[in-house]
């Protein structure tokens, strides 16, 4: 079960969309409106991961330093974790087609070059990809 509790809005028509807490931030969502393909912005995620990491640093820095207590660290780390959720967005994705994979029901979006690949590597034995969609 998927709790989208992180709300981000569709760069192109603003829809608020859904993110997991937990859910892997590499993956491909599709706007529930416009259809468009959106997956975090690389930037910002490490933008993001840096502010973590010197929120820690910062944390063990002040412990040794001024022997402050573990809730003050907790709340350095709270307030950096906070900081990396709100900096977050989605970026628009471009590719090429859908594809399904025949053994898992496994979806995935590939542009044509890469699909081209999987038609030159299958030929001779069973594709076990299918084209579901072509976008654009």
């Amino acid at each position: 079960m998927r709790q989208n509790l992180i709300k981000k809005p569709c760069p192109t028509c603003k829809t608020s969309i859904g993110i997991g807490f937990f859910s892997n931030r590499e993956e491909i969502v599709r706007c529930p409106k416009c259809k468009e393909l959106l997956i975090d912005n690389p930037k910002r995620k490490q933008i993001g991961i840096l502010i973590l990491l010197s929120g820690l640093l910062i944390w063990i820095g002040l412990n040794n330093w001024l022997a402050i207590g573990l809730n003050w660290g907790f709340l350095i780390i709270l307030v950096s974790l906070i900081i990396l959720f709100l900096i977050s967005n989605l970026t628009v994705v471009k590719k090429d087609l859908v594809i399904r994979n025949k053994q898992t029901n496994e979806i995935s979006y590939i542009d044509r070059p890469d699909w081209n690949d999987i038609m030159v590597n299958s030929s001779g034995k069973e594709n076990i990809f299918e084209i579901i969609e072509e976008l654009k």
